[in-house]
């Protein structure tokens, strides 16, 4: 779901296919210029699964690598991520610098720029025209805010997280989260996806519960995941980047692919494209309006895909930066789901670049 991989269009596909659209949002920020204007000491695209076990699923991030669809790279083992980051063992990572308490005045300045943008935009008498024009501009002023906020960074220097014994599943979960986050403050990486697989996974419990099973059983087998990603959204919130944390300068995204238990399905399959369920944290320096629940459906439902398009815009990411192969937007269109949901008037190409209303307030990038 988050790398937007549809594995519907093949009658003989399972998750270990790339499916119609095999670019995810996380290994397409991890090769973007945008996001890694200097990758000199960094891990461009961190990929991690903890709980990864013979014949379990080992990931959802998809590129071409070398020509090749595959899935990126991941890492299980602890002892393997914490290698990948030398500077926080080693002390060669330089002290970090502390936010330019000047920029607050500027940004405060912008801020008021993007309100007036805003509502010269909605203005209803505004042409099409007119409205692209303006665009346009506003995507200049974006450039400029960037320039002024530059790559926020703690005041704290690198530092070997502390990490506990790997007994079991969940300990070993908290300790490469810990990593992750350590990473993160020191500008080590700035992209990172997490799979998370419970042990049940491997002999069809799990997946026998989400399609089967009570509201209740599907809550409690999803409780540990659940609170290692509060464990992770903590650990981020505690590193200070001047004005904000790491969580405020961050863009979470956590979801599965079990959407609504449909009338009529005596089994209760919640294993559909349907009313799917995501949690976004961190705002992205205030580009994304945090602490609301939107439900869709109240405004005629939207498609997942708009969804990582405000990702990618929240990140800097024009549709010029994050699409690929000449497909317009992110992701796939299967023309069946189109029709069935009622989603034709968001497949024009201005639509399929649009982000989120109710959610992304930064600038179109188109």
């Amino acid at each position: 779901c988050a790398s937007m991989v549809n594995n519907g269009g093949d009658p003989n596909t399972n998750d270990n296919y790339p499916g119609f659209y095999p670019f995810s949002v996380d290994a397409v920020m991890g090769q973007s210029a945008v996001v890694y204007p200097d990758a000199t000491g960094k891990q461009r695209h961190v990929n991690i699964t903890p709980g990864q076990h013979p014949g379990s699923r080992s990931n959802f991030s998809w590129a071409r690598i070398n020509g090749v669809i595959q899935h990126v790279p991941n890492t299980t083992a602890t002892d393997a991520l914490l290698a990948k980051f030398p500077g926080l063992t080693s002390g060669e990572a330089p002290p970090l610098a502390a936010d330019d308490p000047t920029l607050a005045r500027k940004r405060d300045i912008l801020q008021a720029v993007y309100g007036d943008y805003r509502a010269v935009r909605d203005d209803a008498r505004l042409s099409a025209d007119d409205r692209l024009r303006l665009d346009n501009y506003i995507g200049l002023i974006d450039s400029i805010t960037r320039e002024v906020d530059g790559p926020q960074t703690p005041t704290q220097a690198c530092v070997n997280p502390g990490l506990e014994q790997d007994v079991d599943l969940d300990a070993r979960t908290r300790n490469q989260l810990r990593i992750i986050a350590a990473a993160m403050a020191c500008d080590l990486t700035r992209v990172v996806s997490v799979t998370f697989i419970r042990p049940e996974e491997s002999t069809g419990i799990g997946h026998n519960t989400h399609h089967d099973a009570d509201d209740q059983s599907v809550a409690d087998y999803e409780k540990p995941n659940t609170g290692h990603v509060a464990f992770l959204l903590s650990l981020l919130d505690s590193i200070n980047e001047g004005a904000r944390t790491l969580l405020d300068n961050s863009v979470v995204l956590y979801a599965h692919e079990f959407g609504e238990r449909y009338p009529g399905n005596s089994a209760g399959n919640i294993h559909t494209h349907k009313d799917m369920t995501v949690m976004v944290a961190g705002g992205g320096a205030d580009q994304l309006e945090m602490g609301q629940y939107i439900n869709y459906r109240n405004t005629g439902a939207r498609p997942y895909n708009n969804l990582l398009v405000s990702i990618y815009n929240t990140m800097g990411l024009s549709s010029a930066q994050y699409e690929r192969e000449g497909i317009v937007g992110v992701g796939d269109y299967d023309q069946s789901l189109v029709e069935q949901f009622g989603f034709q008037s968001y497949t024009s190409t201005p639509e399929k670049r649009r982000g989120l209303p109710l959610l992304y307030k930064g600038p179109s990038l188109g």
